[in-house]
This record gives structure tokens, sequence and C-alpha cells, in this order.
């Protein structure tokens, strides 16, 4: 069974400014726990920049992580950073990742993560940084403390 939810920050936040069209550099962390409670896991979940209401598509469970679903998997205006604990053999790299992915479900650049033997069950720590200047995009992500 696929579920799929979103939670979202109250706000919106304006990273431009729309009379110059200059875009703001911004910066965020969080930590995150992935315990799947001695079940099966599968897909994971999405850090998603997108337009303000964007609603969840319907049928966007499992590995369309609530951001797409078969219809719009190449045509959103969103950009997200995966988390994926599992490979769908359509559009993602072998085995889990963190990809950046720009208006689609496939990731533009994505790196290998381990998550069964260093991350499940455990607090990870993310940040991820745009540069404006650079139209540059940095995910880091640990599970040490500091």
């Amino acid at each position: 069974m696929w579920t799929v939810g979103r939670a979202t920050y109250a706000d919106p936040l304006h990273l431009w400014d729309p009379n110059s069209g200059s875009l703001a550099d911004f910066t965020t962390h969080f930590t995150f726990n992935i315990n799947a409670a001695g079940q099966n896991h599968s897909d994971g979940f999405a850090f998603f920049l997108a337009p303000v209401g964007v609603p969840i598509p319907p049928n966007s469970g499992g590995g369309y992580l609530g951001l797409f679903n078969s219809s719009t998997m190449s045509d959103n205006k969103i950009a997200s950073v995966e988390f994926d604990t599992y490979s769908n053999s359509y559009w993602d790299p072998a085995g889990p990742h963190v990809g950046i992915n720009i208006d689609r479900i496939s990731s533009a650049v994505h790196a290998s993560w381990n998550f069964s033997s260093d991350y499940n069950k455990k607090n990870v720590n993310v940040w991820i940084t745009y540069n404006a200047t650079t139209k540059n995009l940095s995910v880091f992500w640990t599970n040490k403390e500091n």
C-alpha cells in the first residue's frame, strides 16, 4: 500500500524579486529519521519548492513522492531534493540515492546513499543551499551529531 502526505511551510516564501526577476540565496537545515518499524520500506521523501497551492496530484504515491504522477512526471514546475530509499527502474539510478530533481521525477544529478546500513533508524541532518549568483543548489547530509 502506498501512502502520500505533505508538510508545507504555512506562509509563502519569496525566493525572487518579482520586479527585477533577481533570485535570492537561501539555506535550510532539517533533521529526519526514517524508521520502518520492522516493515519493508520504499521510496522515501523529498524537500521541494513549488508554486504556492500546488496540490498533491492523484496517484502520486510510491516513487512519485507525492509530487508527480504518470502524466506529470516530466512536466511540473517543482524543484526537489529526494531522499530515495527504493530504486524505481524506469527513472531512478540503481540503489538508494539523494537526487536533485528539476521539474521532473528523474534526478538531474544524484549521489549514492547507503540508507540501509548507515542511515536506517538514525537521525540525518541535511543542509540545502542555493547560490543565486552561481545558480548552484548544494545538498549536504550526515548521520553524525555535529
